[in-house]
């Protein structure tokens, strides 16, 4: 079964990197935020509040190249990763809580960012993982 996400979206806050269990494993923590609108039946244009995003990588070549971007809060960023749902019992309630992560940690794993994002460009391909072959589109 395919396990695919395409995320596009602005960093919440700057990319974290923190140890992961004991010895020189670190966990990349990423804040995307996403928003959607759409036009109602008066043809006005709705927007819904954003959707907070989480990305993770355990991966320290994905950590490295993303480290070296120098990214900012507010950048465009494309992430292409796979979903992960967990569930885990808040410790202070004793309620079970979901979380829904995107985990960059596979062969599979790409990440972009936008240089030019506030002129409505595509995000520049700074691409971590193997390179894939663009589809080209049907001659006409």
């Amino acid at each position: 079964m395919l396990n695919n996400v395409r995320l596009i979206g602005r960093l919440a806050v700057e990319p974290r990197v923190m140890p992961f269990r004991k010895g020189t494993a670190r966990m990349l923590t990423l804040t995307v935020y996403t928003h959607n609108e759409y036009r109602n039946g008066r043809g006005e244009v709705v927007k819904l509040d954003p959707t907070r995003h989480r990305v993770l990588s355990f991966d320290t070549d994905i950590i490295d190249r993303i480290v070296k971007q120098n990214l900012k809060v507010g950048q465009l960023i494309e992430v292409s990763a796979r979903i992960e749902n967990s569930k885990y019992v808040d410790s202070t309630s004793g309620k079970p809580r979901y979380e829904v992560q995107i985990l960059m940690d596979d062969d599979g794993a790409h990440f972009a960012h936008a240089s030019a994002a506030s002129q409505g460009s595509a995000p520049a391909a700074h691409r971590f993982g193997p390179e894939r072959p663009v589809a080209s589109a049907p001659a006409e």
